[in-house]
């Protein structure tokens, strides 16, 4: 199983010494999107921070955003406008991308849960103690 992390739960994970952070994963395939990438790096202090974050993420799936995408999330951000929901834009992106892949996606943050009442299908991953 293809699961999609979001940007919290990395950081949540690597604060933890890393080792411990990687058997926390997903067994199967963890992966991440340019947007958990680029908000990763802004975070980066300094040249060896920015190194750190490049080589950590190496070992994700990076899930690409398609030119077809950005339709699809141009159509989801529609209906949550018409059902009153505002999430940000980097959310509602993440999610587009884990709907469109098919694939669970692993997050920390409630605005997902506001996404997943509009988009029902939108799987979220809750990782169990023997993962």
């Amino acid at each position: 199983m293809t699961v999609l992390l979001d940007t919290n739960v990395l950081v949540d994970l690597w604060r933890q010494p890393f080792e411990s952070a990687l058997d926390r994963l997903p067994m199967g395939r963890a992966a991440i999107c340019g947007v958990t990438r680029a908000e990763l790096l802004q975070g980066a202090r300094s040249a060896t921070d920015k190194e750190t974050i490049n080589r950590r993420l190496r070992m994700f799936i990076q899930i690409p955003i398609t030119e077809d995408l950005w339709g699809e999330l141009g159509d989801i951000l529609a209906c949550l406008r018409r059902q009153g929901i505002s999430v940000p834009f980097p959310d509602a992106l993440i999610s587009t991308v884990a709907l469109h892949e098919g694939i669970a996606l692993w997050t920390n943050d409630s605005h997902f849960g506001l996404i997943q009442r509009a988009f029902p299908n939108l799987d979220l991953y809750i990782p169990t103690r023997s993962e």
